[in-house]
C-alpha cells in the first residue's frame, strides 16, 4: 500500500514539474515568451510577456530599430505571498513595474534613430552633418534632452556654416521655484559658443563698458583731438529733433555732441576741432563738444 501511494506521488510531482517547466517559456511565431510575476492590488499575478522589434527606414533607405513592442498577457492570480508565488514558478522573472493590472495590454518603447541622424522633426532620419538648415540644427543643438553625440554633430555643422563661433560668455537661465512653481530663480550659465550676432552684441557691450565718462580738458577750451564715432541717435523734444552722437578718443574717453545739426558720419579715427563744454546729467559728469569741425 505504501509503495502504491509513493508511486502515485512521484507521478503527480513529475507531471507538475513538466507543467511548470512548459509554462515558463515557449515560442510563438519565433518570439520568446517569458513567464513573469506581477502584482495586482492584492494578488501576485502570472503573465506571459513577449517583446518584438519595430523597424523604420531612414531617408537613405537604411532600416533601424525604432521601437520595442512589449505584449503582456494576463494568465491568472497566483498568491498573496511573493515567496510562495516564486516557489511555484521558480523560473519566472519578477517585474516590479507590472502593478495594478489584470488584463492583457501592449506598450511600445520608442528607440531613437542612430545618433548621426535627426531624431525628430521634418528632417527625422536625415544626416545631421549634411544639413544646411540652421534652424533645425540650432533646435537640436539647444535640446538638453537630445543625444549628446547628436548635439556635437549639430554644433560642428553650425560652425562649418558660419552660424556658430567659439566664444566664452555668460548667459542666464531660469528655473521654477516655490511649492507650486509660482516663481522663477535666475542663474548664470557659462557658454563656450555663440552665434555671430551674440558675439557682436557682447563685444559691443564689453567695449562700451570700457569707455570712461568724465569732464576732460577745460570748460570753454578749443581743442584738436582724434576721435572715433561709436553711436548715433536722438530724440524728439519740445523744440524739435535733437541729435546725439557719441565719440571716444584713443584712451577710451567719451565725448558727446548734442544739437540740431549733427556732424557727418565717418569711419575710424578722425582729427576733430571743437569747443569743450562740461555738463552734469543723471549724476554723471560729461564732456560735450560744440562747433565741431572735422579736419
Amino acid at each position: 500500500m505504501c509503495l502504491w501511494i509513493l508511486y502515485v506521488l512521484v507521478i503527480i510531482i513529475t507531471n507538475l514539474f513538466v507543467y511548470i517547466k512548459k509554462d515558463i517559456t515557449f515560442d510563438v511565431h519565433k518570439h520568446t515568451i517569458m513567464l513573469t510575476i506581477g502584482f495586482a492590488n492584492t494578488f501576485y499575478t502570472l503573465w506571459d510577456v513577449d517583446s518584438e522589434k519595430q523597424y523604420a527606414t531612414d531617408a537613405y533607405g537604411n532600416h533601424y530599430v525604432s521601437g520595442i513592442k512589449v505584449n503582456y498577457w494576463y494568465k491568472k492570480n497566483i498568491s498573496t505571498d511573493l515567496e510562495k508565488a516564486k516557489s511555484l514558478y521558480p523560473g519566472a522573472a519578477v517585474n516590479d513595474s507590472l502593478r495594478g493590472k489584470a488584463r492583457d495590454y501592449s506598450e511600445v518603447k520608442q528607440v531613437l534613430p542612430p545618433y548621426d541622424l535627426f531624431p525628430y522633426g521634418q528632417l527625422k532620419g536625415y544626416r545631421i552633418a549634411d544639413c544646411d538648415n540652421d534652424w533645425q540644427l540650432n533646435r537640436l543643438y539647444g535640446d538638453k534632452w537630445a543625444n549628446k553625440k547628436s548635439r556635437v554633430i549639430a554644433r560642428r555643422r553650425l560652425i562649418e556654416l558660419g552660424k556658430l563661433v567659439r566664444f566664452t560668455w555668460i548667459d542666464q537661465e531660469s528655473k521654477p521655484v516655490g511649492e507650486y512653481g509660482e516663481g522663477f530663480e535666475h542663474y548664470d550659465v557659462v557658454r563656450r559658443y555663440a552665434t555671430p550676432g551674440q558675439k557682436a552684441y557682447h563685444d559691443k557691450k564689453n567695449e562700451v563698458a570700457s569707455y570712461t565718462t568724465g569732464q576732460f580738458f577745460t570748460h570753454g577750451e578749443k581743442v584738436k583731438i582724434e576721435l572715433r564715432e561709436v553711436s548715433r541717435g536722438g530724440f524728439n523734444g519740445k523744440f524739435g529733433w535733437t541729435d546725439i552722437v557719441s565719440y571716444v578718443d584713443r584712451d577710451n574717453r567719451m565725448f558727446k555732441y548734442m544739437g540740431s545739426a549733427a556732424p557727418e558720419q565717418f569711419e575710424g579715427y578722425k582729427m576733430i576741432q571743437a569747443t569743450i563744454e562740461h555738463s552734469y546729467y543723471n549724476s554723471v559728469h560729461e564732456t560735450k563738444l560744440k562747433r565741431i569741425k572735422i579736419a
